[in-house]
C-alpha cells in the first residue's frame, strides 16, 4: 500500500485527457490498494477546470458533466479529504512567502506538509507528493 497527495494539476488528469492521464488513472484505480489524499480546495478547483475547459472549446458540455459527476463520486468514496484548518493556512502563508506560490499552491503544499507530518508521527509509509505544477513541485522538493 502507498500514501499519496495528489494537487489539483495532478488529479485534473483522472478526469480529463493530459499528458500523464494514463499514469494517473492507473494510480487512482481502485483496483490498487492506495490511499489518496487530497485538499478540501482541490474540489473546487477541478470542477472550476472541467467548466473552463468547456468555455474554451477543448471539450464538450455533455464530457465535462459525465467528469464532473465522476469525480463527486470519487470525492466522496475514494479520497481522503485535508480540511483547510488554521494550522494549514497558517503553514500555506509561510509557503506562499518562502517560494513566491500562488494562494491555492500554497494551501496544496501545506495540506501535503500537514498530511507528511501525521504519518511520520504514526510511523506510517512515506507520502508521495503529485503535482503536474512545476513551481510547486520545486518548492516541495526544496
Amino acid at each position: 500500500m502507498a500514501v499519496y497527495y495528489l494537487d489539483s494539476s495532478a488529479l485534473l488528469k483522472q478526469y480529463a485527457q493530459e499528458v500523464g492521464s494514463e499514469w494517473v488513472q492507473n494510480l487512482t484505480d481502485v483496483q490498487n490498494i492506495h490511499i489518496l489524499f487530497v485538499s478540501l480546495i482541490t474540489g473546487v478547483e477541478i470542477v472550476s477546470a472541467l467548466t473552463q475547459r468547456v468555455r474554451q472549446g477543448s471539450i464538450d458540455v455533455q464530457a465535462a458533466k459525465q467528469a464532473v459527476h465522476a469525480f463527486r463520486q470519487d470525492w466522496f468514496h475514494h479520497y481522503e479529504v485535508i480540511l483547510t484548518t488554521d494550522e494549514v493556512i497558517d503553514r500555506a502563508m509561510q509557503i506562499a512567502e518562502a517560494y513566491g506560490l500562488r494562494a491555492y499552491d500554497a494551501v496544496q503544499l501545506a495540506s501535503a506538509c500537514w498530511v507528511q507530518q501525521r504519518l511520520i508521527s504514526q510511523g506510517s509509509v512515506p507520502l508521495e507528493f503529485i503535482s503536474s505544477d512545476s513551481d510547486l513541485n520545486q518548492a516541495a522538493f526544496s
